[in-house]
């Protein structure tokens, strides 16, 4: 998660600063392109790895990182750019209608706790499964919208989990946060999709 800090300082900064907003053009682009080229293949690295742990499958940590990022980079970039680009036109629509219109500023911001539950979905099932780029957009989507309850465990989970580290021990997320987030909904996620493969 180191990694990710720069490209998590930018976007506060622009976000909460007003006056900042007008540099936002010039910061964004490369902001959006660290985004699809570091944060999310760092994510992916991070699920996979925990993914490894949850169904016990040895490997040295380090080696094991940089083989999902390697293989995130040869399969799943292309995925990646689309999910920014959803990220991208719910900021710029959000940040539009904020203080602007307050049923559509709500409305957004519902679909930004949508867009977090699916990412983190879509994190889940690129890790777990192999996917072409197209159907893992398409069945992260599902399991937002079609699974209420993994939506409302990982909301809670990460909700909690990030609440807790933001208003008590700061410090934890740069070293601990996104650890414990990717394991714990991963760990969710992997008793869901067990449960539906027992269905079926």
């Amino acid at each position: 998660m180191l990694f990710n800090i720069p490209i998590f300082a930018l976007a506060v900064l622009i976000f909460i600063n007003r006056d900042l907003m007008g540099t936002a053009i010039l910061f964004g682009i490369p902001m959006v392109i660290l985004f699809a080229l570091l944060f999310i293949p760092n994510t992916y690295a991070l699920f996979a790895c925990v993914r490894d742990w949850v169904v016990k499958k040895d490997q040295s940590a380090n080696k094991s990182y940089l083989s999902h990022m390697i293989s995130f980079y040869k399969n799943n970039l292309p995925s990646g750019f689309i999910l920014t680009f959803i990220w991208l036109v719910w900021l710029a629509d959000f940040y539009f209608f904020l203080n602007k219109n307050d049923l559509l500023m709500i409305i957004f911001f519902l679909i930004g706790i949508l867009l977090i539950v699916m990412t983190i979905n879509y994190f889940s099932l690129g890790a777990h499964y192999y996917m072409k780029n197209r159907e893992l957009i398409k069945n992260a989507i599902y399991l937002t919208v079609g699974r209420p309850l993994l939506f409302v465990l990982i909301l809670i989970i990460n909700t909690s989990l990030y609440y807790f580290s933001l208003t008590r021990f700061i410090i934890l997320i740069v070293f601990f946060t996104g650890s414990v987030s990717a394991y714990l909904s991963f760990l969710v996620f992997y008793n869901v999709t067990l449960k539906i493969k027992n269905e079926k």
